[in-house]
């Protein structure tokens, strides 16, 4: 799915292994849904609360901050 392929894709530019995007908290690869469960996972498990963006573009944070910032507003 989309989803394996993107973390394909960072994984590679990282030089670690496809799982590691899901199960490391410096990554946060996924559909917007899985997005959103991810962080609201990390935040009740390990409460962390604040990410960093590096430079992802202003495509990339207006896409954000509409499909996933709202999300996590209302949860």
């Amino acid at each position: 799915d989309g989803s394996d392929a993107a973390r394909a894709v960072v994984a590679d530019q990282q030089g670690v292994a496809p799982e590691a995007t899901r199960d490391s908290s410096l990554f946060l690869v996924g559909s917007p849904d899985e997005v959103r469960e991810t962080v609201l996972t990390r935040r009740e498990r390990y409460g962390l609360t604040y990410y960093s963006l590096f430079d992802p573009g202003d495509d990339q944070l207006e896409r954000i901050a509409a499909e996933l910032i709202d999300r996590l507003s209302d949860a």
